[in-house]
């Protein structure tokens, strides 16, 4: 396996955390037009200085929104959790970065875990599923430690509820 590294010259880049932040530190749901001037550097900093790895925007909460058009939902993989309390969804996680492994690895390169809201219920994805029994699964940021058997898991348990409707 071959991995990529970047270095970010912070003396080169602006933060962007006062546009994307707000005073208690969590993202904000903003106007892509708040991005439309940042560069890539400027952007993998506040992710790597933040841990965040998403951009939430207007648009991408609307178009969401618009997908999900009343059916019931979850969003997998939350984090902290602000997309799925900008579209009023359950948000679930399995909180994988509180572990003290990944904390000590994630502190010995210097970059902060995942600040998980407190209303991000700790579930991995298919017990997610399994419980909410969703028509629509939210996955902004699934990881590579993400149990992809949740997408055979929510077809089951789609196909099972959609077969007892009338």
């Amino acid at each position: 396996m071959t991995l990529e590294a970047w270095h970010v010259d912070r003396t080169r880049t602006r933060d962007l955390a006062p546009r994307l932040l707000d005073p208690q530190g969590h993202p904000r749901v903003v106007p892509s037009s708040v991005l439309a001037d940042t560069t890539p550097p400027e952007q993998l900093r506040f992710g790597v200085e933040h841990g965040i790895y998403a951009f939430l925007t207007e648009e991408l909460v609307d178009w969401l929104k618009s997908f999900i058009a009343g059916r019931t939902a979850i969003e997998i993989g939350a984090g902290h959790g602000r997309l799925a309390q900008a579209l009023g969804i359950p948000a679930t996680d399995n909180r994988q970065q509180e572990e003290p492994a990944l904390r000590t690895y994630y502190a010995s390169l210097g970059q902060p875990t995942v600040r998980y809201g407190d209303h991000v219920e700790k579930r991995d994805a298919a017990a997610a599923v399994v419980h909410y029994r969703p028509q629509v699964v939210v996955a902004a940021w699934a990881t590579s430690r993400s149990n992809w058997s949740v997408l055979a898991t929510f077809n089951f348990v789609h196909q099972k509820s959609s077969a007892c409707q009338p």
